[in-house]
């Protein structure tokens, strides 16, 4: 699990604009940011990129989804939204800390039609705060018995 930036400053107002200021075109730069990152890492090329499932009517758009989207055609890898999230489980920008890191393992789920066996995943989020979204996700990633699973985030909260 790893993040390009920290979540302060600049990059704090670029994924707010992202997320709530309704400006998808912004996840193009920052995937950047993404792809530099990923390739400082010296993580192996994935064999798919999978986004945290968002809640597109909250926010407008599903800013994950763009930023994966992007990412998968720098990279030229394949992209799938093959993760959902249960339906009825609150935000979590409204979560305190504690309450983000007690979510349950089936707040997300795999697609009964996802194929992962032996594939190597990179799962791709906004913003990682406690890193619970991540974990359970890559829960539910590994009911597919992919042969490994890597987490990207643009931005990590520091503090």
């Amino acid at each position: 699990m790893a993040s390009a930036l920290d979540y302060l400053g600049a990059v704090s107002s670029l994924v707010k604009q992202l997320k709530y200021g309704r400006m998808p075109y912004l996840a193009k730069t920052c995937s950047d940011f993404l792809v530099a990152q990923f390739f400082r890492l010296e993580w192996p090329m994935p064999d798919l990129i999978v986004p945290v499932p968002g809640r597109y009517l909250f926010h407008g758009i599903n800013h994950a989804y763009r930023l994966g989207q992007c990412l998968a055609k720098i990279l030229n890898v394949p992209y799938s939204s093959i993760l959902k999230r249960k339906a009825g489980d609150l935000s979590q920008a409204r979560l305190s800390k504690e309450q983000r890191e007690s979510l349950s393992p089936a707040s997300f789920y795999l697609k009964k039609t996802a194929h992962l066996a032996d594939q190597c995943i990179l799962l791709v989020d906004d913003v990682i705060t406690t890193g619970t979204t991540l974990r359970l996700c890559a829960g539910a990633l590994s009911e597919g018995y992919p042969a490994k699973i890597y987490a990207l985030s643009l931005a990590r909260s520091v503090g």
